[in-house]
């Protein structure tokens, strides 16, 4: 068996994989972001032109844990295992 890849080059952060011109996981999608909220579009470029302070933040969240998940011990009823 024969199997041709074509090499990507790696996109590592989120900012980058959601930039136009990324390289797309899924071509047919057209984009790589999954979902997003609000309306961008919506918002007028002066916007925030009139503003005292204007604070922007981008806040990345952990995608991953150092170690698995298990639920704890189950509820014992009467000396019996519950569930």
């Amino acid at each position: 068996m024969d199997i041709d890849y074509e090499p990507l080059p790696p996109v590592i952060d989120m900012a980058e994989a959601a930039a136009d011109g990324a390289p797309l996981l899924f071509p047919a999608a057209g984009t790589n972001v999954a979902a997003s909220f609000g309306d961008r579009a919506a918002l007028a470029a002066d916007l925030f032109d009139d503003c005292e302070v204007v604070v922007s933040r981008t806040i990345a969240n952990q995608r991953w844990h150092p170690r698995r998940w298990r639920p704890g011990p189950r509820p014992r009823s009467g000396g019996r295992t519950a569930g």
